[in-house]
């Protein structure tokens, strides 16, 4: 914090320590943004009207969303070119004069969703503008889903496949209790075990339409370091030094870790980029991934089926056996 703006736009600090909790300070600071900044209190007043209903059918297993407010993501244009034109919508000096933050540990400002896909939403962008990337921010993303403990859980989208600002480091909080993945698993899923060395366990979540590989652990040096080398082996399966296309989630339950980390084989279905009726606006984060598909258009609302879904999640989804080669190289 700088000048006098940034020292304005706090409403409270965490360093760890004090009276109240993350959680805490976060739900009171949801609370003062309702009544003071319009368009988050519009944001969640649409809460009410979304429409859901659940698909479930063979293998797959996940609720559809249909929430327009998200119609900026869903389209954000994430060409190198475009993202250095446009301002960076998660720097200080580009935040709403209304948006106030929670300063987390003097590193991140915990912000206000104000496109929320839950009742709570928080989006948690690092103080600097650095890019989107995961390996050095790893330790961070553990120590907030402990202190975000017991009701949230921490989501990361990689640069390439569902973060619309891959060029400024964020992460998101949400109520895990609403992520399918993070509860029941996947229709037909089990999580099967295969590698343990140090007091860290692996997991393959299997038979439940698409691979997620599940880390567990009580050290968070260890986590962290086995987390890392499951990306160098990504890295090696794919033959390039950039960060491979993920989604994560993270929390923390009875003094251990559990990072939920499915592997992409693109961004975007091919139907995105389709025109007219055969158009699906549909681009997978995390919490599609985690079974809560969003929909921005209420046509697609009603258009999609089992299969379809299916069918657009297991596209973007790395094969099964690629991930097999990323288990091997560990």
């Amino acid at each position: 914090m700088t000048n006098s703006t940034d020292i304005q736009r706090i409403f409270a600090s965490f360093n760890g320590g004090g009276k109240a909790s993350l959680p805490e300070l976060s739900l009171a600071l949801l609370e003062e943004q309702k009544a003071a900044w319009k368009d988050l209190r519009e944001g969640y007043g649409g809460l009410a009207s979304l429409k859901e209903h659940r698909i479930e059918e063979d293998e797959i297993s996940v609720i559809l969303q249909y929430n327009p407010k998200r119609i900026i993501s869903a389209g954000a244009n994430i060409d190198p070119v475009a993202i250095k034109a446009r301002p960076c919508f998660l720097c200080r000096r580009n935040l709403p004069d209304a948006q106030k933050a929670v300063l987390y540990r003097r590193k991140f400002l915990i912000l206000c969703n104000p496109a929320p896909i839950f009742p709570f939403h928080f989006t948690i962008a690092h103080i600097e503008h650095i890019p989107q990337l995961l390996s050095r921010a790893l330790p961070s993303f553990l120590q907030l889903a402990k202190d975000f403990l017991p009701s949230f859980a921490l989501l990361y989208n990689g640069p390439r496949c569902g973060a619309s600002a891959p060029d400024h480091l964020h992460f998101q909080a949400i109520p895990k209790a609403a992520v399918p993945v993070l509860n029941d698993g996947r229709a037909g899923g089990k999580k099967v075990l295969r590698k343990e060395t140090g007091g860290l366990r692996l997991f393959k979540m299997e038979g439940g339409g698409i691979p997620v590989i599940i880390v567990e652990g009580r050290s968070k040096a260890g986590v962290v370091a086995f987390v890392r080398r499951i990306i160098k082996a990504m890295k090696q399966v794919f033959s390039a030094p950039a960060e491979p296309m993920m989604n994560l989630f993270c929390l923390y339950n009875d003094g251990k870790w559990e990072v939920v980390m499915f592997s992409r084989g693109k961004h975007r279905p091919d139907v995105y980029f389709k025109s007219g009726k055969d158009r699906l606006l549909i681009s997978p984060g995390a919490v599609d991934m985690g079974g809560i598909v969003i929909v921005t258009r209420e046509e697609d609302f009603y258009h999609l089926d089992a299969a379809a879904v299916r069918g657009i999640i297991r596209e973007v989804s790395l094969p099964d056996e690629k991930v097999e080669e990323i288990i091997a190289a560990l």
